[in-house]
């Protein structure tokens, strides 16, 4: 198996693990109502979103972004839309 397949595995397996311990946390959460936790919940995606691709393009990350086009713009909605309404259902 080669390096980028392996790492792959890796990043799966640790994001999935990371993702189903969301309604666990949030759950112990007492201080914060849904919508809080949705918006600190999107910063905090926005912002690691950013610093990969910052990473990866380095200075032509927001042409990256750009490049994205209709498509992006709409899945970013769904995947904005999703994240609330997982919040709310906890």
């Amino acid at each position: 198996m080669n390096s980028k397949k392996s790492l792959s595995i890796l990043l799966l397996i640790i994001a999935t693990t990371g993702i189903s311990f969301g309604g666990l946390i949030i759950r112990t959460v007492n201080t914060a109502d849904a919508w809080q936790v949705a918006f600190y919940r999107g910063l905090g995606f926005v912002i690691s979103f950013i610093l990969i691709l910052i990473y990866r393009y380095k200075s032509n990350f927001i042409k990256s972004i750009k490049n994205t086009g209709y498509y992006g713009f709409i899945g970013g909605i769904f995947l904005m839309i999703a994240n609330v309404f997982f919040i709310h259902s906890l």
